[in-house]
């Protein structure tokens, strides 16, 4: 069975994205972006954005575009914003308890719980560490700091 590896959308905001960061202000950003956005059915985006803002629109389509498509982790990390507002990737995560309440309606069923308790942001946690097999099979190999 053949399975797709990456879509023309994800070649679309990756090229929107490279081509803002190298040249901002180029039409093709736009360009590319309201392809990807046209064949949602959404809107175009507004020309003469500034870069950071044409940034933070084109991260907010790939989170949209690209939902469940195991991107995001590897996107935050290459932004290097795991830490930052919108994108924190450690602390308390919250949910419901469905043991409380004897209904939906029922308030204690809606109270916000802790569900996944991780561990909080480190700067070393945007690099995989080197395997042990790695650095025996090359004496020049130095690990990843704080591993």
């Amino acid at each position: 069975m053949l399975q797709c590896l990456i879509r023309l959308s994800e070649l679309y905001l990756n090229y929107a994205e490279a081509l803002n960061e190298y040249q901002p202000n180029h039409p093709d950003i736009t360009t590319y972006l309201n392809k990807v956005r046209n064949r949602a059915g959404l809107p175009n985006i507004a020309t003469g954005l500034s870069q950071a803002r044409m940034r933070e629109e084109i991260r907010l389509e790939r989170r949209i575009e690209l939902a469940f498509e195991g991107k995001r982790y590897f996107d935050v990390r290459r932004w290097k914003v795991a830490d930052s507002e919108g994108y924190k990737q450690g602390g308390n995560y919250y949910g419901m308890d469905m043991t409380k309440g004897s209904s939906l309606s029922d308030p204690n069923f809606h109270k916000r719980v802790v569900a996944v308790r991780r561990a909080e942001w480190n700067d070393r946690f945007y690099f995989m560490p080197w395997h042990q097999m790695e650095i025996d099979r090359n004496k020049q190999l130095v690990q990843v700091p704080g591993y």
